[in-house]
């Protein structure tokens, strides 16, 4: 069955309709058969394949009535006839199907049961040939002669084939480049397709192409394609596959960042640094005020002072260095914040800019062999993400990475015992958020992935929504857009299951530092004289260190997911231009003048 997704189709149908329109010899050019994965809208295909292959839909389609719009348009003259003769008379007029039949073919009119003859938008004449032959002579005879002159061209002409081995090599040379021009995220994103002639009528009216999930064709897809790779190289493919995912797209990366200058990366550096110590140095001052107020009331009230600015302590000089720190750590805030947004749009108007320049010199090869959808994808989506979501999700990395490393610090320098414990907690740190990366960043893909689906079948629906309702059809199409909702929705609450997984193992380890740090805290503060505003500081942070640690690992996926929008515009980076050498130069304009 080549549409299980559908219905059940005898594959020797399939086989006849493909005979009756004269596209085997089509099919067997291409790389993988009725396989092949073509261009949108078959921009790769002629126009007499696009006509055959329309009517190869409508003779499929198992309905009652049929509408013909021109179908030999784009034919010659040879295959005309046998589509005529082994499409519509053989297997329309013989399973009783109303055909109605809309031609400049007046040859075929002997076949006609009913003539209907229009001129200038009205009915000039209408009734069996038999019928217009008595009542229309002078009509009669105007088509008799061009009747006489098409058959002549017919015995004249030699039989030829579908289209010229011209066309035939350009074919197969823009399938091949096709599957050349593939790039390393396609790869990374393939999944088991399958293509299949579908028998579905949509609002164009044309057969189309289409690559679904199908699982019964995918499942004898993956199957044999397994069995034919059972040797060692695969397995050495599949592990290096898997250590790609595993690991951060550090090119990319370096992409982004290099495209918005070192004057830049280094304002940002030291914005971000400075940002963060200041905010521990605003904590430490607190905690060093709390330890002085509080030796001071010990003081006061072994000297028996009323008050504890009695006993020459003040709070103005600790105020004073405070509202300064406050001050400064507004400044930077705003100063971190204006070179994040300033990076972002610098990295974005340098990308934007060298891929529209590629567009524009790319060769045709390019626009013939890449789905316009896919190109379209990098200015708007892609363009997108690295303009409004790449430069928030590096600086609440950023932020959250510099955080945990502060809290971290500060625990370390309150308790030094805690370092002991810092190695073990880091090793089961890294393992979670290395299996937490790889199948976040997965389901977001897959996410992803099936909210296009839906958002295409809901336009497509409510564009054809006329040839739906004439079918009637609204059952299936109702059925489809509930299976995509389904699969949508179960790639979100996956997702939202593995953020809840990493946080329940982050607050464990989180509970880990806070034990640790509360238990060498006191025990210092007990036998050693550790302040007690030292100690309220150390646990401050231990408190926060988990939450720091769950928003980085996230973050960081989140960040690996954006950054392969800058990998797929780099890969429209790397097309080579079309070579303009020996064109003339606009000068010459000028000078006419």
């Amino acid at each position: 069955d080549l549409c299980p997704h559908l219905y059940s189709v005898s594959l020797c149908r399939y086989n006849t309709v493909i005979e009756a329109c004269s596209l085997q010899p089509d099919i067997d050019i291409l790389p993988q058969g009725d396989q092949t994965e073509i261009g949108e809208r078959g921009i790769i295909l002629s126009g007499g394949q696009k006509q055959r292959i329309s009517v190869a839909r409508a003779l499929y389609q198992q309905t009652h009535v049929v509408f013909l719009d021109d179908p030999f348009s784009a034919l010659d003259i040879h295959l005309s006839d046998h589509l005529m003769q082994d499409g519509i008379l053989k297997l329309l007029r013989e399973e009783k199907r109303t055909v109605v039949l809309v031609t400049h073919k007046l040859q075929y009119l002997p076949h006609a049961d009913w003539i209907i003859a229009m001129k200038d938008g009205t009915i000039q004449t209408e009734g069996t040939l038999k019928d217009i032959q008595n009542s229309e002579p002078e009509l009669f005879k105007q088509w008799k002669t061009l009747m006489n002159r098409q058959d002549r061209e017919f015995k004249t002409e030699t039989v030829a084939e579908s289209m010229t081995d011209l066309e035939r090599k350009n074919l197969r040379r823009a399938m091949y480049s096709r599957e050349a021009l593939r790039t390393e995220e396609d790869e990374e994103e393939a999944a088991f397709f399958i293509c299949a002639l579908y028998c579905l009528p949509c609002a164009g009216g044309t057969l189309i192409w289409t690559c679904t999930m199908s699982p019964a064709a995918g499942a004898i897809l993956a199957f044999d394609q397994a069995v034919e790779s059972l040797d060692s190289e695969d397995d050495d493919n599949m592990s290096q596959v898997m250590r790609q995912r595993a690991t951060i797209p550090w090119r990319s990366c370096g992409t982004y960042l290099s495209s918005a200058g070192l004057l830049l990366l280094t304002l940002l550096l030291l914005s971000q640094l400075l940002k963060h110590t200041l905010m521990v140095a605003i904590d430490y001052w607190l905690a060093h005020w709390t330890s002085h107020v509080i030796t001071a009331k010990i003081d006061a009230n072994a000297h028996n002072c009323t008050l504890v600015k009695d006993c020459g302590f003040s709070h103005s000089w600790y105020l004073s260095v405070f509202s300064m720190l406050c001050c400064l750590g507004i400044v930077l805030c705003l100063a971190t914040s204006v070179t994040v947004e300033w990076t972002g749009l610098k990295v974005a108007k340098e990308l934007h800019h060298n891929l529209l320049n590629k567009i524009i010199l790319a060769p045709m090869r390019l626009f013939e062999t890449t789905p316009l959808g896919s190109i379209l994808n990098r200015f708007s989506t892609d363009t997108n993400t690295i303009d409004q979501h790449i430069p928030t999700t590096l600086e609440c990395l950023s932020r959250s990475t510099l955080l945990c490393l502060s809290a971290l610090g500060v625990i370390s320098y309150v308790t030094p015992v805690f370092l002991i414990t810092l190695l073990p907690l880091a090793v089961a740190c890294y393992f979670i958020q290395k299996y937490f990366r790889v199948a976040s960043r997965d389901l977001q893909q897959l996410e992803d992935a099936t909210q296009l689906p839906l958002l295409s079948h809901f336009s497509e629906t409510v564009e054809g929504l006329t040839t739906i309702r004439a079918l009637r059809y609204e059952p299936r199409f109702r059925q489809r857009l509930l299976q995509f909702t389904d699969a949508n929705n179960i790639a979100s609450l996956f997702l939202t299951a593995a953020n809840r997984w990493l946080e329940v193992r982050m607050e464990y380890v989180g509970a880990c530092v806070v034990l640790v740090a509360a238990v060498a805290s006191i025990t210092n503060s007990l036998y050693n004289q550790l302040p007690p505003g030292l100690v309220g500081l150390g646990l401050t942070y231990a408190l926060m260190v988990s939450n720091y640690m769950n928003w980085m690992v996230r973050n960081l996926a989140d960040m690996e997911v954006q950054l392969g929008s800058v990998k797929r515009i780099n890969g429209l980076l790397k097309t080579e231009p079309e070579n303009y050498e020996g064109l003339l130069s606009t000068r010459w304009l000028a000078s006419t003048r």
